[in-house]
């Protein structure tokens, strides 16, 4: 008999199937879910077309999780099963990502300094950061709170100081439609050279030349203070 599952407008899935003694269930992953809904006709010959409905969480949803119908005919013996999830649904390729890092200049004047990762995907995908290749301590302020319809992004506060002593600095997004991806930038920091004066000196205004690297790309810096 043919069994049909396909997404309806929001949260909810349809499962569409006929047969002469149909009975469904539905599935996510290995847990049975209950259906908030049913439609049954029966022609003369006995024949039943049945529609089942389940509503799902938009989290659950949006999450990627996999809703599964399963018809069993005992009269047929046979049992039929159809998927459906966001992923086959709305499919889609790896996302870009952007990851924006701090000036030169912010970080040599300002105690803290932010870094911005922005992931192209309509997928609510979850940011996550590395520092040198490791997992931020969990006192590191990480703000993941800015979602459009296109893009989620992320912002990494560090202080300044201990920026100065990262290399690396990676931006990884993950979700259950596309496979992990991640952005590395090089931040390693400006060689710094500290001059001094006697109290008879004329004083100078004060030099700091370095180099900036971003994506193996580095430039020379002169900062004026």
């Amino acid at each position: 008999s043919p069994v049909r599952s396909r997404q309806a407008q929001g949260p909810r899935n349809s499962c569409v199937l006929g047969g002469f003694n149909p009975q469904i269930k539905w599935l996510s992953g290995s847990e049975e879910r209950s259906a908030a809904a049913y439609e049954r006709r029966m022609g003369e010959d006995g024949y039943v077309a049945l529609t089942s409905y389940i509503t799902v969480t938009q989290q659950d949803w949006n999450q990627g999780m996999v809703f599964t119908c399963e018809v069993i005919d005992t009269d047929l013996q046979k049992t039929t099963r159809k998927s459906t999830s966001l992923c086959t649904a709305f499919p889609s390729s790896t996302p870009d990502l952007h990851l924006e890092t701090p000036r030169f200049r912010t970080v040599m004047t300002q105690t803290e300094v932010t870094a911005t990762c922005v992931v192209h995907s309509t997928y609510d995908a979850k940011v996550s950061w590395l520092l040198d290749g490791k997992d931020p301590t969990s006192r590191t302020q990480v703000n993941q709170a800015s979602r459009t319809t296109q893009s989620v992004s992320s912002n990494l506060t560090l202080p300044s100081s201990q920026w100065k002593t990262l290399n690396t600095i990676t931006c990884r997004a993950e979700h259950r439609c596309f496979n992990p991806t991640q952005k590395t930038s090089n931040v390693e920091g400006p060689a710094v050279e500290h001059h001094s004066h006697s109290a008879d000196q004329e004083v100078s205004p004060r030099v700091i030349e370095g180099r900036q690297c971003c994506a193996g790309v580095c430039h020379h810096t002169t900062l004026l203070l």
